[in-house]
Protein backbone atom coordinates (compact mmCIF):
# COMPACT_ATOMS: atom_id res chain seq x y z
CA UNK A 1 0.00 0.00 0.00
CA UNK A 2 2.93 2.16 0.90
CA UNK A 3 4.75 1.62 -2.25
CA UNK A 4 1.51 1.99 -4.74
CA UNK A 5 1.13 5.55 -2.86
CA UNK A 6 4.86 6.37 -3.39
CA UNK A 7 4.50 5.72 -6.87
CA UNK A 8 0.95 7.41 -7.21
CA UNK A 9 2.73 10.53 -5.42
CA UNK A 10 5.84 10.40 -7.92
CA UNK A 11 3.77 10.30 -11.26
CA UNK A 12 2.17 13.60 -9.83
CA UNK A 13 5.24 15.25 -9.61
CA UNK A 14 6.86 14.42 -12.65
CA UNK A 15 3.31 15.30 -14.30
CA UNK A 16 3.63 18.54 -12.75
CA UNK A 17 7.10 18.97 -13.39
CA UNK A 18 6.52 18.60 -17.31
CA UNK A 19 3.76 21.02 -17.05
CA UNK A 20 5.69 23.75 -15.26
CA UNK A 21 8.56 22.82 -18.65
CA UNK A 22 6.01 23.05 -21.42
CA UNK A 23 4.28 26.21 -19.74
CA UNK A 24 7.77 27.98 -19.77
CA UNK A 25 8.33 31.14 -21.60
CA UNK A 26 11.31 33.35 -22.04
CA UNK A 27 11.01 36.73 -23.87
CA UNK A 28 13.81 39.42 -24.50
CA UNK A 29 13.18 42.97 -25.18
CA UNK A 30 14.37 45.99 -25.31
CA UNK A 31 13.72 47.02 -22.09
CA UNK A 32 14.79 43.63 -20.23
CA UNK A 33 13.66 39.70 -19.71
CA UNK A 34 10.23 38.43 -19.19
CA UNK A 35 10.04 34.91 -17.75
CA UNK A 36 6.93 32.65 -16.92
CA UNK A 37 6.52 29.43 -15.87
CA UNK A 38 3.05 29.20 -14.97
CA UNK A 39 4.00 29.42 -11.36
CA UNK A 40 6.09 32.64 -11.01
CA UNK A 41 6.77 35.74 -13.67
CA UNK A 42 9.69 37.29 -13.51
CA UNK A 43 10.57 40.98 -15.34
CA UNK A 44 14.42 42.14 -15.30
CA UNK A 45 15.47 45.20 -17.26
CA UNK A 46 19.27 44.71 -18.44
CA UNK A 47 20.38 46.89 -15.99
CA UNK A 48 19.34 45.38 -13.03
CA UNK A 49 20.96 42.25 -14.14
CA UNK A 50 23.50 41.78 -11.23
CA UNK A 51 24.87 38.22 -11.69
CA UNK A 52 24.03 34.88 -14.39
CA UNK A 53 25.91 31.77 -13.65
CA UNK A 54 25.96 28.72 -16.16
CA UNK A 55 26.31 25.19 -14.59
CA UNK A 56 27.52 22.67 -17.34
CA UNK A 57 26.21 19.34 -17.72
CA UNK A 58 26.23 16.48 -20.51
CA UNK A 59 22.76 17.42 -21.36
CA UNK A 60 22.66 21.23 -21.73
CA UNK A 61 23.34 24.03 -19.68
CA UNK A 62 21.91 25.47 -16.73
CA UNK A 63 21.88 29.42 -16.41
CA UNK A 64 20.64 31.26 -13.53
CA UNK A 65 20.16 35.31 -14.19
CA UNK A 66 19.95 37.23 -10.93
CA UNK A 67 18.73 40.63 -9.81
CA UNK A 68 19.23 42.48 -6.58
CA UNK A 69 15.30 41.30 -5.97
CA UNK A 70 14.59 38.42 -8.65
CA UNK A 71 16.01 35.17 -10.33
CA UNK A 72 15.08 33.09 -12.77
CA UNK A 73 16.32 29.73 -14.35
CA UNK A 74 16.37 27.96 -17.70
CA UNK A 75 17.99 25.20 -19.81
CA UNK A 76 20.36 25.40 -23.24
CA UNK A 77 19.26 22.80 -25.76
CA UNK A 78 20.38 19.16 -24.48
CA UNK A 79 19.44 15.98 -26.07
CA UNK A 80 19.56 12.21 -24.22
CA UNK A 81 21.36 10.35 -26.85
CA UNK A 82 20.90 5.78 -26.79
CA UNK A 83 22.60 3.40 -28.92
CA UNK A 84 23.49 6.58 -30.87
CA UNK A 85 19.83 7.97 -31.09
CA UNK A 86 18.97 10.94 -30.08
CA UNK A 87 16.06 9.95 -27.53
CA UNK A 88 14.53 13.49 -26.27
CA UNK A 89 15.35 17.33 -26.23
CA UNK A 90 15.24 19.56 -23.17
CA UNK A 91 15.76 23.35 -22.56
CA UNK A 92 15.22 26.31 -24.78
CA UNK A 93 16.73 25.36 -28.59
CA UNK A 94 17.99 28.75 -28.60
CA UNK A 95 19.45 28.47 -25.62
CA UNK A 96 23.02 29.44 -26.38
CA UNK A 97 21.90 32.61 -28.23
CA UNK A 98 19.50 33.54 -25.33
CA UNK A 99 22.57 33.52 -23.00
CA UNK A 100 24.79 35.57 -25.30
CA UNK A 101 22.29 37.76 -25.58
CA UNK A 102 21.86 38.16 -21.84
CA UNK A 103 25.42 38.75 -21.16
CA UNK A 104 25.62 41.29 -23.94
CA UNK A 105 22.24 43.62 -23.56
CA UNK A 106 23.31 43.43 -19.54
CA UNK A 107 26.92 44.94 -20.60
CA UNK A 108 28.20 41.47 -18.67
CA UNK A 109 32.01 41.18 -20.41
CA UNK A 110 34.46 38.58 -20.61
CA UNK A 111 36.61 40.82 -17.89
CA UNK A 112 33.63 39.82 -15.25
CA UNK A 113 33.88 36.14 -16.05
CA UNK A 114 34.33 34.17 -12.92
CA UNK A 115 35.19 30.19 -11.88
CA UNK A 116 33.95 28.40 -9.61
CA UNK A 117 33.49 24.86 -8.26
CA UNK A 118 31.21 23.34 -11.15
CA UNK A 119 30.37 26.29 -12.80
CA UNK A 120 31.20 29.83 -13.81
CA UNK A 121 29.71 33.24 -13.78
CA UNK A 122 29.74 36.77 -15.06
CA UNK A 123 29.18 39.38 -12.11
CA UNK A 124 28.56 43.08 -12.03
CA UNK A 125 31.05 44.37 -9.53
Amino acid sequence: MVFAGFFVISAILITFGNWVDRSTSLTLNENGIEYNNGLRHVIISWMSIREVRIYSSRIGNKVVVYSAEEFFSFQTLGEFVMSGKIRDRVGFEQGEMILETILYQSELSDSMKHQADGFYYYLRE
